[in-house]
């Protein structure tokens, strides 16, 4: 539905049961099991300072192991292996897509 309504979406989404624990071998793995097609990956990278810690989270050190996973040189090195394209939403919006799976 989102398609016809001038939506742009990733046919496959991941993070969901990785919430919390994406780290530099989940992640991996991630890309490694990518189908072919447009994928989105939810994750929460950041750092941790006094404002976050005052917010009603469980991700606190998480988001920094997380930044550290997506920012490693050997993460974009095998991304560019495997022949993944790093895109943003602002590219799907010439290519809309329906039938979304959510992993």
């Amino acid at each position: 539905m989102a398609a016809p309504a001038g939506v742009a979406y990733a046919e496959h989404f991941y993070g969901v049961t990785a919430t919390g624990f994406l780290d530099d071998e989940f992640l991996r793995e991630i890309l490694r099991r990518l189908p072919d097609g447009t994928s989105e990956l939810m994750c929460h990278p950041g750092f941790v300072d006094q404002a976050l810690r005052q917010t009603p989270t469980r991700l606190l050190e998480q988001r920094e192991k997380e930044y550290r996973a997506l920012t490693r040189p050997d993460t974009k090195l095998l991304a560019k292996e495997l022949g993944i394209q790093l895109i943003n939403y602002g590219d799907l919006a010439n290519d809309l897509h329906c039938g979304a799976v959510v992993q």
